[in-house]
């Protein structure tokens, strides 16, 4: 069969298998049988391309909600009044919450896990000072709260050989000491 000939069909079967007319399998099946193997280098790199340039939105919807929220409980607590009992089950109700976010995210939609872990300490960062500023009103307390949990951030992160958690707990930490020192 001739090149020209070739090129033909292997185009066809290219766009059955992008338009779903035939099963993925039974187009690379055609796919190796006409490119006689070849085609899985090309394939690999086309995935690759798809893989880069595809958003999903699960990512975005994990994203959204791990940005919402923490903070959005934050301003609640210091905008509504609560009592102690009804501050204690919020908190936990968000702890509860970024854990099943860091679960789902992590198993479910396979997001990287830096990223996952990342946005579960800021979480657990935020509550955290929310916590001390409501019950010790002392900015000294808090910025020794923040400190101690970067500082175990920065343990976890340099075990575990995870870089954002790496940078942004040394980041953290140099701010929490210019505050401390001002």
């Amino acid at each position: 069969m001739d090149e020209q000939r070739k090129k033909i069909i292997i185009n066809e079967i290219k766009h059955w298998k992008n338009s779903q007319l035939l099963p993925g399998h039974f187009c690379d099946f055609l796919l190796a049988l006409y490119t006689e193997g070849d085609i899985e280098e090309e394939q690999e790199s086309n995935l690759i391309e798809e893989q880069k340039t595809t958003v999903n939105p699960f990512h975005l919807l994990f994203i959204l909600l791990n940005f919402i929220l923490s903070p959005t409980m934050f301003i609640f607590v210091f905008f509504v009044v609560l009592s102690n009992a009804q501050l204690v089950t919020l908190l936990t109700l968000t702890v509860i919450i970024s854990i099943g976010l860091f679960y789902v995210g992590y198993k479910i939609y396979q997001i990287a896990f830096q990223y996952v872990f990342a946005a579960l300490l800021l979480n657990i960062c935020i509550i955290s000072i929310t916590t001390v500023n409501q019950w010790f009103f002392s900015s000294s307390t808090a910025l020794m709260v923040i400190f101690f949990q970067l500082a175990i951030w920065l343990v976890l992160s340099i075990k575990w050989k995870l870089k954002l958690v790496l940078s942004m707990s040394v980041v953290g930490i140099v701010v929490c000491l210019i505050a401390i020192i001002i």
